[in-house]
Parts: structure tokens; C-alpha cells; sequence
């Protein structure tokens, strides 16, 4: 049961891509959808723990946070209900190292693609 959940972000974020490009229609689109993913290149991970949010960027429908520990990595989120100096738990899902933001024209030593919720 905890593997499938872990699965269930990735395999959604591959699914939604590949069905917005399938519906274009043609290869070429296809294969700039896949190629664009940004969970190209990453590794799957299971990561859970918690802390305070210390910094947040908001970027489209992506959240990026850095906590209070560990600090050495960065987290993005989809949707933007994080703010810094809250309490949150996180699972992460997958990790990219080297991962380059061309809308905040930024490159993140590790970003780890997470799910969050808020804690007391």
C-alpha cells in the first residue's frame, strides 16, 4: 500500500502529460511533452519528515520551499498553501539534482518533488 502511494504522484504527473500531448496529435508534440516533464531525469524517492518553512517562491501553479531541516535541498509543491514559519510535513516523491527553473531563472542543487500537509 505505502509503495503504490508513493507512485500514485508520478504516475499522475506522466499520465496528465502524456494525455494533454496525445491529444494534440502529433509525434512531434508527443515527444516535446515527455521531453519537457519535470520529473524528467529524476529518481525516485521516499522521503518523509517535517519542519518550518524558511523560504518560499512562487512560480505558476508550483510552490518551491526550503525548510529549516534539511536545509541542503528545496521542495516544490503544486498549488501555493505553504508560507514560511509554518509547520509542515512532507513525503517526498521524486528528487532531481541539478534541476534548472527557467521561470525563476534559477538552478536547484536538489529539488525534491513532495506532497505536504500543514502540522500544529
Amino acid at each position: 500500500m505505502q509503495l503504490s502511494m508513493a507512485i500514485v504522484p508520478m504516475t499522475f504527473a506522466a499520465t496528465f502529460t502524456l494525455g494533454v500531448a496525445v491529444s494534440c496529435a502529433t509525434p512531434t508534440t508527443v515527444e516535446q511533452a515527455v521531453v519537457t516533464s519535470p520529473l524528467v531525469g529524476a529518481t525516485r524517492v521516499r522521503s518523509d519528515g517535517e519542519g518550518e518553512v524558511t523560504s518560499t517562491l512562487r512560480t505558476g501553479s508550483y510552490t518551491y520551499f526550503q525548510l529549516d531541516a534539511p536545509s541542503d535541498r528545496w521542495f516544490v509543491v503544486m498549488g501555493d498553501d505553504v508560507g514560511v514559519g509554518e509547520r509542515v510535513t512532507y513525503r517526498g516523491y521524486a528528487e532531481i539534482e541539478s534541476f534548472r527553473s527557467t521561470k525563476l531563472d534559477r538552478t536547484f542543487d536538489r529539488l525534491v518533488f513532495a506532497s505536504i500537509r500543514q502540522t500544529p
